[in-house]
């Protein structure tokens, strides 16, 4: 009996089974590449403790956390984490000082990390750039108060003076006006207070 070999593509076995003409696995769509910004961040989180590149990082993430609430979020995070590197948590205040970001959650949540730094009694390189940070979130009460506490009783006089520049920055206000006047009789301050009231037009 003959035997008539089977033409292939003519009724024949597919392999594999169901994929006709298939040369090999399907594969799925390729996954998006990570955004620049999300590979320093899990860079940064791979680093140990005191190592120069978390400064660098954080640097190169600063212009980001305007448009971006992930990195604003990222960068408050460090700066009010007690355990983070101090030099790195003293560049997340002056990139969030450069760069405060737009939407208001993420402003309260780099102003609840500001006020912390500016509140720790550990490192008081971290609290004199955190009063200066402040001043672009002076438009929440909580912020505006605590400024006016560091340049009228802080023990720092650095933090003193860096509040004043941060008040400055947030411009006048009835309550600001009062405490600058009152100010201007301070051994220290005094001639500064006198020159921002002069520059807003109060005296």
């Amino acid at each position: 009996m003959s035997h008539t070999p089977t033409a292939p593509g003519a009724g024949g076995p597919s392999w594999p089974p169901g994929r006709r003409g298939s040369r090999g696995p399907t594969r799925g769509p390729a996954r998006p590449a990570a955004a620049p910004e999300d590979r320093l961040i899990a860079r940064f989180r791979t680093l140990p403790a005191g190592s120069d590149d978390k400064v660098r990082i954080v640097a190169a993430l600063a212009e980001a956390a305007t448009a971006t609430p992930a990195v604003a979020a990222f960068l408050a995070s460090v700066l009010a984490d007690p355990d983070e590197d101090g030099p790195a948590r003293v560049e997340c205040a002056t990139a969030l000082r450069l760069h405060s970001p737009g939407g208001p959650a993420a402003r309260r949540a780099v102003a609840a990390a500001l006020l912390a730094a500016l509140a720790d009694p550990d490192d008081d390189l971290l609290r004199r750039h955190a009063a200066t940070a402040l001043g672009p979130y002076a438009d929440d009460p909580a912020v505006d108060r605590a400024l006016i506490a560091a340049v009228t009783r802080d023990d720092d006089p650095r933090v003193r003076g860096n509040a004043l520049a941060a008040l400055q920055d947030a411009g006048p206000s009835p309550e600001r006006i009062d405490v600058l006047t009152a100010l201007t009789q301070d051994a220290t301050l005094g001639g500064e207070a006198a020159r921002i009231l002069g520059k807003w037009g109060t005296c």
